[in-house]
């Protein structure tokens, strides 16, 4: 213990001769006054405990783009079809065109009704897939006001379009018009539970 403060005493006994040796030398060279402070980017940081933060990565460069995929070549329609057993307008119009909606444009194109059976072999001619465009486009017609005797029937299970047609007109024959209104295909079943608007 006596050793420790010897030291101390004898440490603050040399600062105190340099600071007064300083003032009654004012012209002595090496004057701790005169000294110039030291540059602070010569000077070291000592980090006590932690750790140190490392600094941010530079940015990297953006991937490059991918080329945009090439657009899949649309599948191309048949010209013909050959009729095999169980074919129906219907059928061939969803294989061909991609909806059983558009048979009437096959029944066209081969002069023929929808209601025309159809016979094994029969060779019939596929319209193109998109209806050929016009010289002008059509102006769209302007929505028709709804109409307050409207009326509709929501279809039960086995029921079919001449069914209908018999209890709302009294006449089977009449059909066409509630799959036309409705834009039906006359080969397919009713959906049950689909409400059809009754021309």
């Amino acid at each position: 213990m006596g050793l420790r403060y010897g030291l101390l005493a004898a440490l603050t006994l040399v600062l105190a001769s340099a600071l007064l040796w300083d003032r009654l030398h004012p012209s002595a060279p090496g004057r701790l006054a005169d000294r110039t402070p030291p540059d602070p980017a010569n000077l070291a940081v000592l980090v006590v405990g932690g750790t140190p933060r490392a600094d941010p990565p530079p940015p990297s460069a953006p991937p490059p783009a991918s080329p945009a995929p090439a657009p899949a070549a649309a599948e191309a329609v048949p010209e013909t079809w050959v009729v095999e057993s169980g074919d129906t307008l219907g059928g061939i119009a969803s294989s061909t065109l991609g909806s059983s909606r558009r048979a009437s444009e096959i029944a066209r194109a081969n002069g023929i009704d929808l209601q025309t059976p159809l016979r094994v072999g029969q060779v019939l001619r596929i319209p193109s897939a998109a209806p050929a465009p016009s010289a002008a486009p059509a102006p769209s017609p302007a929505p028709a006001p709804p109409r307050p005797d409207r009326r509709t029937h929501t279809v039960a299970r086995g029921e079919t379009l001449y069914r209908i047609a018999v209890n709302h007109y009294g006449s089977g024959g009449r059909w066409r018009e509630i799959a036309q209104a409705n834009g039906l295909d006359p080969d397919q079943p009713l959906p049950v539970g689909r409400e059809l608007v009754i021309p």
